[in-house]
């Protein structure tokens, strides 16, 4: 290309028209100069740049900023509870028939070994102080890693211990070969994209290089993007709004301690000798005291000095900027900053099912990141030992039951449910997994309450209603009732509470 041509390909580019986009969000020009297009790359090369960073601002976020501290409090509380997870172990027998002898025994036998001193390395904690730990370190860190070790500190010969994410060996990075897998962010994989081991460091002193194999090692986080290795911190989408208005909130309280402490100025009124024939440049004190009148000194005004801090607009601009940190971490507004103005029942009722669904979906991560596996490895080990055995052909397996919620409105909730259970839209089971409990429990309970009145003479009486009105009242076993809803199709039975 000559000259000639060079310019005018220049002109022509000149006067081209802008290029044409299809969807808003594509759009160029001044208004949307400061918008950042970040290049297209993997999620994994996204998290070498900033994944250190992120977690050690997080966790500065925990010792200093409330709703942070409050966002990981909820978590670990609704997520695990006082309780924790339930585990009820099953043995079937080879005709698939429920060994509840055996059950009994291996269900006595994992209580035992998730009591604090047995289950963990150090023997701090117990199984439901873990998970509790557990799910705070992910949403602080975006990801918790847990070890599992052999050991010969407990009959059932397993122990946990937790990993630091700081160990992980993030350096030890590699591409794959036909001689080698790839090491992402410190951990191995086969050509199926499967974690084949990890590699950390020994401690946070001599940093030795360590491979611990993918079997042992429990790496829980959440998968946002395809190929991921490593987890987000919760705190990423809003961790800088975070950051503001804790500024802002201690500039203002700065600011208004210094209102409150300081009244005024002693101005002198022409450029003489000052107060007292001092230096005019040396400030003179006036102490304000209750009930005390003050002469002013000679030729001096006073100035009175009021900043007005807190404006009148800090409560709502707070409240906007944290509505929109308890929308990006999945809470509603009340229940992160703790906030009841202006909230009604039903307000309140929309926030907290929101909120329960992403505790639910948190549930069943850990229960598939951390429960299963480590039941799992704790009974194959177990039988090993022969602290738990099972009859030839039996296989094991375990029902997980995480914490439920009580009703935000017990009276319409629960008739509600009633009505579900008479249009046989849900289930008594169903209805007791919600809270947490298990329906066969409940009905072993309430028999036993029975026969412990009985003892002392009383009858527990509890009312039944069909749907053409007619009361009775029963003292049989809830089981009884039970029956009696499945068989009376005409008028279905519902127990009442």
């Amino acid at each position: 290309m000559n000259w000639a041509q060079r310019l005018l390909a220049r002109v022509r580019g000149a006067v081209a028209p802008a290029q044409r986009t299809y969807f808003a969000g594509a759009t160029g020009g001044r208004l949307v100069a400061d918008w950042i297009f970040a290049p297209m790359v993997s999620a994994n090369n996204e998290l070498k740049v900033d994944l250190t960073r992120l977690r050690a601002r997080c966790r500065e976020l925990e010792r200093n900023e409330p709703l942070a501290a409050r966002y990981l409090a909820l978590m670990a509380d609704n997520v695990i509870g006082s309780q924790g997870i339930r585990c009820e172990p099953r043995v079937w027998d080879r005709q698939g028939n429920l060994d509840k002898v055996r059950t009994a025994q291996v269900a006595a036998q994992w209580l035992a070994w998730t009591a604090r001193g047995s289950c963990m390395r150090d023997g701090r904690l117990s199984f439901t102080d873990a998970l509790r730990l557990a799910v705070r370190t992910r949403a602080r860190d975006g990801e918790c890693f847990i070890r599992m070790v052999p050991t010969k500190d407990n009959p059932d010969g397993l122990a946990l211990e937790f990993w630091d994410a700081d160990l992980m060996n993030q350096i030890q990075d590699r591409q794959s070969s036909r001689e080698a897998n790839a090491i992402i962010l410190g951990v191995e994989q086969d050509a199926a994209g499967r974690p084949v081991s990890y590699h950390v460091v020994s401690d946070y002193d001599r940093r030795e290089p360590l491979t611990i194999d993918a079997g042992w090692m429990l790496h829980y986080y959440r998968l946002l993007r395809p190929h991921q290795v490593r987890g987000y911190p919760d705190f990423a989408p809003v961790m800088f709004s975070m950051r503001m208005l804790n500024g802002y909130r201690e500039a203002e309280l700065v600011a208004a301690r210094t209102a409150a402490a300081k009244m005024g100025f002693l101005v002198t009124k022409d450029d003489g000798l000052g107060i007292g024939g001092e230096d005019p440049r040396v400030a003179v004190p006036l102490e304000a005291e209750a009930g005390v009148i003050s002469q002013l000194p000679h030729n001096t005004e006073f100035q009175q000095w009021d900043p007005q801090h807190p404006t009148q607009a800090f409560g709502d601009f707070c409240a906007s900027i944290a509505t929109s940190i308890a929308t990006g971490l999945n809470h509603s507004y009340p229940t992160l900053t703790g906030d009841m103005k202006g909230t009604s029942w039903s307000s309140g009722r929309l926030g907290v099912t929101g909120e329960r669904d992403h505790y639910r979906a948190e549930q069943g991560l850990v229960i598939e990141s951390i429960c299963r596996p480590v039941f799992a490895r704790w009974s194959q080990l177990a039988l090993l030992r022969g602290t738990i055995t099972l009859p030839p052909g039996a296989t094991l397996d375990a029902l997980w039951m995480p914490r439920g919620f009580p009703y935000v409105d017990p009276l319409k909730d629960m008739e509600a449910n009633r009505e579900a259970l008479a249009t046989f839209q849900t289930s008594y089971s169903q209805l007791a997994a919600e809270q947490g409990l298990d329906f066969e429990d409940l009905l072993i309970a309430n028999r036993r309450d029975e026969q412990l009145a009985a003892v002392y003479g009383f009858t527990l009486v509890r009312e039944v209603k069909t749907n053409v009105g007619v009361n009775t009242q029963v003292s049989e076993a809830v089981s009884a009732a039970v029956d009696a809803a499945a068989a009376n199709g005409a008028a279905r039975a519902r127990i009442v509470a």
